[in-house]
């Protein structure tokens, strides 16, 4: 409390100091006494383009010099180096460092996380300008303004970069070859709660149909034989551990046996903690909903397009004044199998709930797109995602 009267009591007097040279006119705030300080940028960068290669880098150096005000024996200021897109006067500025302080360096890695938190985009470059604020009292009338410094800067993306396995074997799809154009990509699913969790679809044929040996494994490169994973004695067509071959010098892992019947199937591995599971999934997917034109007739529901196991896609008219919007079912006529949204999906993305029989309760439709129209309506599998796109 006594700070706060002292700076009142101090301001006061720098404002009577200010503004009564002159008895015979109005008391006037004459901030052409105060000295605000000059910003340097050290590095002298125009264009910056950060990476994650040199996250942990300096990427700008910054020094200023002290405000000087015309009094003595005033209490130091603080500064503020801040930054905001050009031409938004520093509206909503993004803060960088605070302190009583005349030097800051910054990381590319808190620069890019800076600039990606606020919602900018990543891979474009955005013309940024900086300055730094100095105060004693932070409010808006008493924040001094240094010079501005602008530079182009393009930021990163920062989702996890996770090295990609590949599905093969004489039960899929790709045969026993790994060349780049046979392999099958398994997406990562980094929501997964493992950080280690891989997921592929495809159509596995059991030992003796079309040729096939019914089996399967996953390498973690194209055209290399390892790191390798297969299974032991104890794997089943359904789920068991995986046995992972680090060198070409180890021995092969046993294959992992595909079920019976001749299917898509959702794969789903997890190369730490070493399990994987292979269930069935659905061939076919057709969307209903009051959001569509079949509105809630399952025996309506209309049939999307299959582009690759486990990949589906639609161009449909949606209504936008649906008071639920719409689902996926696998088969006209019948309320499961069916997809809808896990709670948080918005009507243009999100991920998708499954129910696999009528005994389970119904997930929440996907809400209808803000206007009436065409829309390209995309469900992948593996992912568990849909996406819905204007058209």
């Amino acid at each position: 409390m006594k700070k706060t009267i002292y700076l009142f009591m101090l301001l006061l007097g720098i404002g009577f100091f200010w503004a009564c040279e002159d008895e015979n006119t109005n008391p006037v705030l004459d901030t052409t006494k105060i000295t605000a300080p000059t910003l340097t940028e050290e590095m002298g960068v125009a264009d910056l383009v950060l990476t994650r290669a040199a996250a942990a880098e300096t990427v700008l150096s910054f020094i200023w010099d002290s405000i000087v005000y015309p009094l003595d024996q005033i209490p130091e200021a603080t500064y503020m180096l801040i930054m905001d897109t050009v031409g938004s006067n520093f509206s909503d500025p993004i803060e960088l460092a605070i302190g009583d302080l005349l030097s800051t360096k910054v990381t590319g890695a808190t620069l890019n996380q800076k600039i990606i938190k606020e919602g900018f985009r990543h891979s474009v470059a955005i013309a940024w300008e900086f300055s730094v604020v100095a105060y004693i009292v932070n409010a808006p009338q008493d924040r001094v303004y240094s010079n501005k410094i602008s530079m182009n800067i393009t930021a990163f993306s920062d989702e996890v970069v996770v090295e990609p396995i590949y599905l093969l074997g004489g039960g899929t799809s790709a045969g026993w070859n790994n060349n780049a154009d046979r392999v099958i990509l398994a997406v990562y699913l980094p929501e997964s709660g493992t950080d280690s969790t891989f997921a592929v679809v495809d159509l596995l044929t059991p030992a003796g149909t079309d040729g096939s040996d019914g089996f399967l494994k996953f390498v973690r490169f194209v055209g290399l034989w390892a790191p390798q994973w297969g299974t032991d004695a104890t794997g089943t067509s359904e789920s068991g551990p995986l046995v992972l071959r680090p060198t070409e010098s180890e021995p092969d892992p046993a294959a992992i046996p595909v079920p019976d019947v001749q299917d898509d199937y959702l794969i789903k591995v997890d190369i730490v903690n070493l399990t994987y599971t292979i269930s069935e999934t659905v061939q076919t997917l057709h969307i209903i909903g009051d959001a569509t034109d079949a509105v809630w007739d399952a025996a309506n529901a209309i049939p999307m397009e299959k582009l690759a196991p486990g990949k589906f896609q639609l161009v449909a008219n949606l209504n936008a004044t649906a008071s639920e919007g719409f689902k996926f079912l696998e088969l006209q006529g019948q309320w499961a199998p069916m997809y809808g949204q896990d709670g948080n999906g918005t009507w243009d993305a999100g991920k998708l709930q499954y129910r696999p029989t009528e005994s389970v309760a119904d997930p929440k439709a996907i809400p209808a797109p803000p206007e009436t129209g065409s829309y390209l309506i995309e469900v992948d599998i593996a992912r568990g995602t849909y996406k819905v796109t204007a058209q």
